[in-house]
């Protein structure tokens, strides 16, 4: 008997448990039933209208423009304008720099062109061409052609000496057996033949030759290019004197505010290497913010698209944007890729950099579209589909 009692006591609970779970499924069945009754009773007006669809994503406003300042050149500062913080204009003063002065080396090169140019001078007022004149009157018979080069006191022709009236007509002059010499003068060492002005026949003291002084022009030919180096050496010295004063004065490359770096820390009459950063300009009166996509989106992204940006400093304000850049390359995040995209802000007062927004990028619109509640479309073997509203028949 009391092995029955307790068989009849497992056998009321599970009754009571299967009957609670025949009331769960029912109630499930009847609020399912209530729901799609509700949808079914649900209808709307297809119309027509624009359809647009945007990409969203989360970033921090930064600056879109910074320029760093850095010395140009190794020096001492003298004078230090560089606060944190502190707003400037592009091409304003910020540090000024003790320079290599390479005054007295041009001062010294204008020296030595000085006396380059007066020694050309008293050599170009020196005899460059000499003639020779005939020492008798005959026929010469050239020894030398024009542009033979010959020694002083060499022998460049000879006079056959014969019957050669004078200019008054007078009578001949008695023939010689022996021809007289014509010499290069002894003034030079040396001598170029520039023009033979009596070729045949001639009376005395015709001009003969017309020889070029070699001495003179070889020293002239050598001062031209000690001037020439000379000019070169000072035009130099003059570019690098600008370079070394321009490079002393830093300015700001551009208009904005000083930031000041946090490890280095400069003043007057301290050393500055070469290409040290002195500070950062940042102009925050043009922001960005950097947008993560996702990349089955990212190809609908393109540079120029409109933007509406929202911050959580400045609540219940949309701010526009454009799509400034689009990074060509993807992070990866876990198992799926994000490209950065950077979005230029117009300016608004509030915004600062630092500030997290909310970015939602328009990459398409369709106009005079059909439109349906999202409510009504389903997929059914592959095909989409829209629910229609039962007609009075169909009820």
């Amino acid at each position: 008997m009391k092995v029955n009692k307790k068989l009849f006591i497992w056998l009321g609970v599970a009754l009571v448990v299967v009957f609670a779970i025949v009331m769960g499924i029912r109630s499930l069945v009847i609020r399912v039933d209530a729901v799609m009754e509700q949808f079914s009773q649900m209808e709307a007006v297809v119309e027509r209208g624009n359809l647009e669809v945007w990409v969203s994503g989360n970033g921090t406003v930064t600056a879109a423009v910074e320029e760093a300042v850095r010395a140009g050149t190794a020096g001492i500062i003298e004078t230090y304008r560089l606060a944190d913080g502190l707003e400037v204009a592009a091409g304003d003063e910020l540090v000024t720099l003790q320079f290599q002065d390479l005054s007295t080396e041009i001062k010294l090169r204008e020296l030595d062109i000085a006396n380059l140019e007066e020694q050309k001078d008293n050599l170009e007022d020196q005899d460059l061409f000499m003639t020779v004149q005939a020492p008798a009157a005959g026929q010469v018979h050239w020894l030398k052609k024009k542009g033979d080069r010959v020694q002083g006191g060499d022998l460049i022709a000879h006079i056959n000496l014969g019957s050669s009236g004078d200019e008054n007509g007078g009578a001949d002059e008695p023939i010689a057996s022996e021809p007289v010499p014509v010499y290069a003068p002894s003034e030079a060492s040396s001598w170029k033949i520039v023009e033979i002005l009596k070729k045949k026949d001639v009376r005395q003291g015709d001009a003969l030759v017309k020889l070029k002084n070699e001495d003179i022009a070889h020293q002239l030919d050598l001062i031209e290019i000690q001037l020439e180096q000379a000019r070169l050496r000072l035009a130099d010295l003059k570019k690098q004197q600008e370079q070394n004063r321009a490079d002393s004065v830093i300015r700001a490359p551009i208009s904005g505010t000083v930031v000041l770096p946090e490890a280095a820390e400069f003043g007057v009459g301290m050393s500055v290497p070469q290409g040290a950063l002195l500070a950062t300009i940042v102009d925050y009166s043009q922001l960005q913010a950097v947008i993560p996509v996702d990349e089955l989106d990212i190809n609908k992204v393109k540079v120029g698209q409109r933007v509406e940006i929202t911050a959580e400093a400045l609540p219940g304000e949309t701010i526009s944007g454009k799509v400034a850049a689009i990074s060509s390359t993807g992070k990866i995040v876990g198992s799926v890729a994000t490209f950065d995209v950077t979005v230029s802000i117009d300016p608004v007062a509030g915004l600062k950099a630092g500030m997290s927004v909310s970015a939602s990028i328009l990459v398409d619109i369709r106009t005079n579209t059909l439109l349906v509640p999202i409510e009504a479309v389903y997929e059914e073997d592959g095909v989409t589909k829209v629910m229609l509203a039962a007609t009075e028949k169909e009820k």
